[in-house]
């Protein structure tokens, strides 16, 4: 299902989902325009040089987003499992139905009129950084191979340390200005305290549960550490009752006898006997229950049928904030599952728990889902390079792009929260994907077409990046600043991948052209 953390999945496999369609399209006009082929045949050269780049970069990115499919947050879930299936049905759309399409279109409203072999439409994306690439390949060269270790460097520290977000105040949406309803609630609070705005409540099944859970939960807070109490208090609707209501019930009967002797005897006025009556309730005194207290005090306890007494709060500890992650999650565990003494057990959820969970997941799986990607990226990536050196042409700008991130991250101080950890994986999925892309096409031309191949499947892949990365600049406009960073991140990574692989990748390619046509030959000859 859609939530909170897949709700712009929609635009995100859009945004990569098209990159299939801009590679195939690429390169079929590249045939039909500088090459002077055919329809048919230009479909064929299409699907001939784009197939397997692309089939591996939609298999990397459908690993990468699947990974999460490995957490055991249910919203993390089905966010692996929306843009896995996404990525692969927008390959198998492009390649099943494009080629009709394309054959279709044709015979109807032809690109490309006779003998204008050079009059079609270019993708000059990847112009200047060809001409880059070519002019100063070395400095270039060494400036990745620097950059992808200091970047290295940044990573480690980065994730060697902690790299989680604890303060909630981070994640929410900004305050631009005073709003109507933040003075509201300012005044709410004000009213009802911390058990009204920031208290969790749990529901047991039956009343006469309330005070076994009380009392268990109270032992747990009594247990802790002082500087650790998980809460302040437990809040029920027997607090609303006066207590030691037999010995107090005893107490006001002697009061009344007296007074009532008092009158006989004559030591008490009328007058007064009539002040002192108007206190005294029409029958014999009994204890209060919970059905007596007045609707108004009875409210948080009671539930929309109108039962009372089986909702307990929660209040947070004095001194703690709910902003904080770390409290945060002593408190949800400090109530998500109480055992009764009879062995029956009350459950606890509620915002605490839920986001508590989402912290959680995110510092336990966020390392097994990354490491499934990379693992699965580097065997994708093998198997379509045949286990041949040739692999090195990817696996080098794609660790490039990853550490570039990360470094991102740690020289911004940006932490990982349960928003933007996803631009983790999508940056390992996408930055295998137009390193492959550059490699396979390079490969597949001899080296004199090297500037050739770089300025058209560079165009191509810049394009594919640049309807991402507008995508993800959109999410900094948003007033979360989860999404604002999730979508920061996301953009950044994007940058570093498509420069290792427009950039970094072609110079070291021309430089290796420049030792030797051996050396050359070693990375570019196509596959067998």
């Amino acid at each position: 299902y859609l939530n909170s953390s897949t709700g712009f999945l929609v635009s995100i496999i859009a945004g990569n989902g098209i990159n299939y369609g801009i590679m195939y399209m690429a390169r079929y006009l590249e045939a039909r325009r500088d090459e002077g082929l055919d329809v048919e045949r230009a479909i064929l050269a299409a699907h001939r040089d784009s197939w397997v780049p692309t089939l591996a970069g939609s298999t990397t990115a459908m690993l990468a987003y699947g990974s999460l499919i490995l957490t055991d947050f249910r919203g993390f879930k089905h966010f692996g499992v929306i843009s896995g299936y996404g990525m692969i049905l927008c390959w198998l759309a492009t390649y099943t139905l494009m080629p009709a399409a394309l054959a279709a279109s044709e015979r109807v409203l032809p690109s490309f009129g006779e003998g204008a072999r050079s009059a079609g439409p270019r993708l000059r994306y990847g112009l200047p950084f060809a001409w880059l690439a070519r002019r100063y390949p070395r400095g270039i060269a060494l400036a990745g191979a620097l950059g992808c270790v200091v970047g290295a460097w940044a990573a480690a520290r980065y994730l060697g340390g902690d790299p989680m977000e604890y303060n909630m105040r981070n994640i929410r949406n900004e305050r631009r200005g005073r709003s109507a309803a933040s003075l509201l609630n300012s005044e709410v609070d004000n009213l009802v305290g911390r058990m009204g705005q920031d208290g969790m409540a749990i529901m047991v099944d039956r009343l006469d549960q309330v005070p076994a859970l009380e009392a268990e939960l109270n032992r747990r807070r009594d247990a802790a550490p002082g500087g650790e109490k998980p809460f302040e208090k437990v809040v029920t609707i027997h607090a609303l009752l006066p207590r030691d209501q037999e010995r107090k019930l005893a107490l006001l009967s002697e009061i009344r006898d007296r007074l009532e002797r008092a009158r006989k005897r004559g030591f008490l006025e009328e007058a007064s006997w009539q002040k002192l009556t108007s206190h005294f309730p029409p029958g014999p005194l009994t204890p209060l229950g919970i059905n007596d207290l007045p609707e108004e005090a009875a409210r948080p306890f009671t539930e929309k049928d109108g039962t009372r007494g089986r909702i307990v709060y929660i209040v947070p500890a004095t001194g703690s904030s709910v902003w904080d992650a770390r409290y945060l999650m002593r408190w949800a565990d400090s109530f998500r599952s109480t055992t009764l003494p009879g062995g029956e057990t009350i459950l606890g959820s509620g915002s605490a728990v839920i986001y508590a969970d989402m912290i959680r997941t995110i510092g336990e799986d966020t390392p097994r889902a990354i490491a499934f990607s990379a693992l699965g990226s580097v065997l994708v990536i093998l198997l379509a390079f045949r286990f041949e050196r040739a692999a090195w042409g990817v696996f080098l700008p794609w660790l490039m792009g990853i550490s570039g991130l990360i470094a991102f991250l740690q020289l911004s101080s940006i932490k990982l929260n349960f928003l933007n950890f996803v631009a983790l994986p999508i940056t390992i999925g996408i930055g295998a994907e137009y390193a492959h892309n550059m490699m396979q096409r390079c490969r597949s031309e001899p080296p004199e077409r090297l500037y050739h191949a770089t300025v058209e499947t560079g165009g191509a892949v810049i394009l594919c990046s640049l309807t991402t990365t507008i995508g993800y600049l959109a999410l900094t406009l948003s007033i979360n600043q989860g999404i604002r960073s999730f979508g920061l991140a996301a953009a950044v990574g994007e940058l570093t991948c498509v420069l290792a692989a427009v950039l970094v990748l072609p110079a070291a390619l021309f430089r290796q052209n420049a030792r030797g046509p051996s050396a050359a030959r070693a990375l570019s000859d196509p596959p067998r």
